[in-house]
C-alpha cells in the first residue's frame, strides 16, 4: 500500500474513531466507549478543573453525568486529521443536545433541555488493537458554549467557559 493510500487509510480510521466516541456516549456505553476510544494512559481535559487521567478517571467522570443525563445526541462535524507516522492530529466541533432526568416529568418526547457547542482538540496514537485518543481538550464555542437552553449547574464552566 502506497504512503498516499495509508494516509487516507489512517484519516477514515481516526474519523471513524471519534464518531464512534460520540455514538457510545449517545448509547450510554461509557464502558466500551473508554476501552475503545482512549488509550490507557490518556488525558481527558475537560477544561473545568483537573485534567481525566487514565481510563478509571474518564470513565468515573461519564459515569458522573450519566446519572444527571437522561439522554444525549452528539453531532460532530467539521473533522480535521493530521497524521504523522503512528501519531495524529485532530481537531472537531461537537454540537450536543442533553435531555436531563430532573426534567423526565415534562414527558419523554420533548425539546432538550439544553445544547452545547465545543471543539474536540485530539492528540492520538496507533496502538496494536488500531487508533486511540491519548490527549483530549474540550472548548466551549461561542460566548460560553451553550446554544440553546439553560446550562445545568453541574455543567458550569463547560469547556473552560467562564461561568
Amino acid at each position: 500500500m502506497g504512503a498516499e493510500m495509508a494516509a487516507t487509510s489512517d484519516v477514515e480510521a481516526i474519523r471513524t474513531l471519534l464518531h464512534r466516541y460520540c455514538r457510545l456516549l449517545d448509547e450510554r456505553d461509557t464502558a466500551t466507549l473508554v476501552d475503545d476510544v482512549y488509550a490507557v494512559d490518556a488525558v481527558d481535559d475537560r477544561r473545568r478543573g483537573s485534567a481525566l487521567h487514565g481510563h478509571r478517571a474518564i470513565k468515573e467522570y461519564f459515569d458522573r453525568a450519566e446519572a444527571i443525563i437522561e439522554a444525549t445526541a452528539h453531532l460532530l462535524v467539521n473533522v480535521d486529521i493530521e497524521v504523522s507516522g503512528d501519531e495524529a492530529r485532530a481537531s472537531s466541533r461537537v454540537m450536543a443536545c442533553h435531555w436531563f432526568l430532573n426534567q423526565a416529568h415534562l414527558g419523554s418526547v420533548r425539546p432538550s433541555d439544553c445544547v452545547l457547542i465545543g471543539s474536540y482538540d485530539d492528540e492520538l496514537r496507533r496502538l496494536p488493537d488500531g487508533w486511540r485518543i491519548t490527549h483530549r481538550t474540550v472548548a466551549a464555542l461561542g460566548t460560553g458554549g451553550l446554544l440553546m437552553g439553560v446550562m445545568p449547574e453541574d455543567f458550569r464552566g463547560f469547556g473552560g467557559a467562564r461561568t
